[in-house]
């Protein structure tokens, strides 16, 4: 007998792999219109799924990523067969066709992205944004304190020093 989670969980996954599957449909029928549709699904499940609350702007990296590749593809293969890259080579071809790919994927990926996080403004802080080990005063540097004395910084409140 399924549970109640167990259903909850499969109709995320399906609501996850429904732009996937309608991007590889637009791809496959060469329609603009069902391509549109795919981002706007996208956008539809980050929103909508509550796996990718305040982690909206990786959801939308990754499902674009998967969503966009299909449409990329299909305009790729347009643009290098009536473009002026017929008379090189099939190994030159392959190479700009990957080059525009990857223009491609980054454009896209940076405006999903930056409208994500427009959208989406209360998000968790990425991991490299973080404060980590890189961020402390390197000790060797002309800033750093000389060896033997103590670091304070003063707290404002109170106006009284104590160690870091």
């Amino acid at each position: 007998m399924l549970h109640l989670r167990h259903i909850i969980t499969a109709a995320q996954l399906c609501l996850m792999a429904f732009p996937v599957g309608l991007s590889l449909y637009a791809a496959n029928t060469r329609c603009a219109a069902y391509g549109v549709l795919s981002i706007a699904a996208v956008l539809a499940a980050v929103a909508i799924l509550p796996l990718c609350r305040r982690r909206e702007s990786i959801w939308m990296f990754f499902l674009l990523f998967l969503t966009a590749t299909p449409l990329n593809i299909v305009i790729i293969k347009k643009i290098l067969s009536t473009w002026l890259f017929e008379d090189f080579s099939l190994l030159t071809n392959i190479f700009q066709g990957a080059l525009l790919y990857l223009i491609a994927i980054s454009i896209e990926e940076l405006a999903c992205g930056f409208f994500a996080r427009l959208i989406w403004r209360r998000q968790y802080k990425p991991l490299l944004a973080r404060e980590s080990l890189f961020d402390q005063p390197d000790p060797n540097s002309a800033d750093a304190a000389p060896a033997g004395t103590c670091v304070c910084e003063t707290d404002n409140a109170s106006g009284r020093e104590h160690d870091i």
